[in-house]
């Protein structure tokens, strides 16, 4: 059975659907990178913008600081300002 991002969803506020971000990458990486990219190589700018742009497909927000400049309400306002139904967050402490 194909999962959908809905099956990832862990919270909801208002709108905005939140995912379990550990889960999704580590799901849908063959979907996001090219077969056989090493962890260290998802940093590289082609595949960051191969990233961005899965999400731009999707529908999802990437919202990711360091803990002392992570704030939940930030990144609910980012999704609905760029009009997305999900959020992905990552507390990079």
């Amino acid at each position: 059975m194909t999962k959908t991002l809905e099956d990832y969803v862990v919270n909801q506020h208002g709108s905005v659907k939140v995912l379990d971000t550990w889960r999704i990458l580590e799901l849908n990486e063959a979907e996001i990178y090219p077969k056989g990219t090493e962890s260290w190589e998802k940093y590289h700018d082609d595949n960051v913008e191969r990233f961005i742009n899965w999400c731009k497909e999707k529908g999802v927000t990437y919202y990711a600081q360091h803990r002392e400049d992570f704030f939940e309400h930030k990144a609910y306002e980012l999704a609905e300002k760029e009009g997305n139904e999900y959020l992905m967050m990552e507390n990079m402490s």
